[in-house]
């Protein structure tokens, strides 16, 4: 392994900024997708239930997925952009940025390294995100057992059959303009 990457990994490993913010992405996703969606089942007239409704895109794991896309969205693009904020400018916080120009290796290999250990970061606490937010999907409200799942998926012999894949990968608001010219629907049958 590069030295390089060796030493920004050890910094973000032992940086509390980087642990706080890999554990509120990976905990507070699933967390606030399960509230959201709970707010969503539940109706009512508050701001939260209206604005949470709107969020859900479908029902059963169609619309829970659709909101934990949304939620890790909004919450990887912050926590990312302060993390790297972080890697970046500690240098400077901590007086070490004078160490880099008389380091032997060169500052583009130093801010390679920084930008590697960043993505690896941002992919291992994406994908750790979508992990426990499936899980907490499954376990708390069963998800998987209200999604009409198409005949070649279906978990249960005696299920039925949902509707087909290009209804369900249709995109839905706004996008639905954007996503028609990426995946075009069909002509109607007479």
């Amino acid at each position: 392994m590069d030295a390089a990457i060796a030493t920004e990994a050890l910094k973000l490993r032992r940086s509390p900024v980087a642990r706080t913010g890999w554990l509120a992405v990976v905990l507070g996703v699933p967390a606030l997708t399960a509230a959201l969606t709970a707010a969503a089942r539940a109706g009512g007239d508050s701001q939260l239930a209206v604005k949470a409704a709107a969020m859900l895109t479908g029902t059963g794991l169609a619309g829970y997925l659709g909101i934990v896309g949304q939620v890790t969205t909004v919450a990887m693009l912050v926590t990312t952009g302060i993390v790297t904020a972080w890697c970046f400018g500690r240098e400077f916080v901590d007086g070490t940025v004078a160490g880099l120009f008389a380091a032997t290796m060169s500052r583009r290999r130093i801010a390679s390294a920084k930008f590697a250990v960043m993505i690896l970061w941002s992919l291992t606490a994406c994908a750790a995100t979508v992990l426990v937010a499936l899980l907490a999907g499954a376990l708390l409200g069963g998800v998987a057992r209200r999604v009409r799942w198409p005949q070649s998926w279906s978990p249960h012999p005696c299920s039925s059959p949902g509707p087909p894949i290009e209804q369900q990968l249709r995109p839905i608001g706004f996008l639905d303009e954007v996503g028609g010219a990426i995946m075009p629907r069909q002509a109607a049958v007479p």
